[in-house]
């Protein structure tokens, strides 16, 4: 009989601690052995410096080589310095105004002023996602030789002949082609250089002009 009671007591017991034990068990949090990585956010899109639909402004100095012949309008060569608006209807191609004054200095020249304007063409073609994009330039317009006694080769009714004092009153056609490059601090602000050939009435009048300024595009 008592052997009966202390047999329950200890199942009693038994199950008690049991119970305890599984209830202990069950609250404890399992640990997963998989680590969650937060993916790094994706970069900001690249912002192109060269757009389509672009306005420029253009600052620049021009420095134009002509020879030693004394029958060209510059002497020997000019120092000058002018100004540009440009438009470009796409990334790579643009219409351009400029204007440019350049002051003779050398054999023949008297130092006289002279001007030049013209309707550019521009194609320009950024190198992927640098600041730089090379360009071509061509465009025609019209030439003011300098008064006074510069020496200008032009075309009488009677044949060739060579005027002196005679070509202030004149605008003469002229044309020119040129390559440059330009590099862009940033989207608004950039320098360029170029060097072109203008054509000038007569081949005898032709002659060189390297450009170097500042380009400001909105």
């Amino acid at each position: 009989m008592f052997s009966v009671r202390y047999k329950k007591r200890a199942f009693a017991a038994a199950v008690a601690v049991g119970s305890q034990a599984l209830s202990s068990f069950a609250g404890e949090t399992v640990a997963s052995s998989k680590n969650f990585i937060v993916p790094a956010p994706a970069p900001p899109p690249r912002v192109s410096l060269y757009r389509d639909h672009e306005f420029q402004f253009d600052i620049f100095g021009a420095y134009a080589p002509s020879g030693s012949d004394a029958g060209r309008y510059l002497g020997d060569h000019a120092w000058g310095g002018g100004g540009a608006f440009n438009y470009f209807l796409t990334r790579n191609f643009g219409l351009g105004l400029e204007g440019t004054a350049l002051r003779a200095a050398g054999s023949g020249s008297n130092h006289e002023v002279s001007g030049q304007f013209a309707l550019d063409l521009l194609a320009r073609y950024p190198i992927g996602d640098t600041p730089w994009a090379p360009y071509f330039i061509t465009g025609i317009g019209g030439f003011v030789p300098g008064s006074s006694n510069n020496i200008f080769e032009t075309t009488s009714e009677s044949g060739d002949s060579t005027f002196h004092g005679h070509n202030n009153d004149d605008i003469l056609l002229e044309g020119h082609v040129g390559l440059g490059i330009e590099y862009r601090f940033s989207r608004n602000i950039g320098a360029f250089t170029d060097g072109r050939y203008t054509f000038v009435d007569k081949s005898q009048n032709n002659y060189g002009q390297i450009r170097a300024g500042v380009r400001f595009a909105f």
